[in-house]
């Protein structure tokens, strides 16, 4: 009995292990790849654009940032974020893109699924450590998003994205709401 008990233990962890690297763990090189400068989507740049600063101020004088989830366009590229990966990818480490230009689009990208999702963490992480995307608008992305229900709400507890959310953080968030993250009463107190 004890054979087949650690027999048993031995597959779930194998399984576990291969669905983790398999399915989640996000490959940093092949997401560091999609940046091409390129946007190829005309759906999701022409709506970038038309919010940018010089036509619409910052994105920090708009009574509600989620807004722009009223709009037909938006929802559809939220509702399927992947199709448009790269292209956000490319907004948001391309400094002729303004900080409401690319709030808009880390919002839009909530819903990614968890791997794509931290693949644009470590597009964040970089553009912050080289200082081309503010401090609020970083928060967008590594903070989970409660008001929409993105897609990092449910993974705080997932060692690679931890390691993503950890790397800026001290730098974005106070030492409180870290700690509520890190620790699950983020996500728990709002779900």
């Amino acid at each position: 009995m004890k054979i087949i008990v650690t027999y048993i233990s031995i597959v779930i962890i194998a399984t576990l292990f291969s669905v983790y690297f398999l399915k989640i763990k996000p490959d940093t090189k092949k997401c560091l790849s999609q940046i091409t400068g390129e946007i190829k989507s005309d759906n999701l740049k022409s709506f970038i654009d038309s919010l940018s600063e010089k036509k619409n101020g910052t994105w920090k004088d708009t009574p509600n940032k989620y807004d722009i989830y009223y709009n037909d366009v938006a929802k559809k590229i939220n509702s399927s974020p992947e199709k448009y990966f790269p292209d956000a990818l490319n907004i948001i480490s391309n400094k002729s893109y303004d900080q409401s230009q690319k709030i808009y689009t880390i919002l839009l990208m909530q819903h990614l699924p968890i791997k794509k999702y931290m693949c644009l963490m470590d597009i964040i992480n970089n553009e912050v450590r080289s200082n081309n995307i503010d401090n609020e608008v970083a928060k967008a992305a590594i903070l989970p998003d409660l008001n929409i229900m993105g897609t990092t709400i449910y993974y705080w507890w997932l060692p690679d994205w931890r390691d993503r959310f950890k790397e800026n953080s001290k730098k974005i968030l106070d030492k409180s709401t870290i700690d509520d993250v890190l620790s699950g009463r983020y996500s728990f107190s709002n779900i």
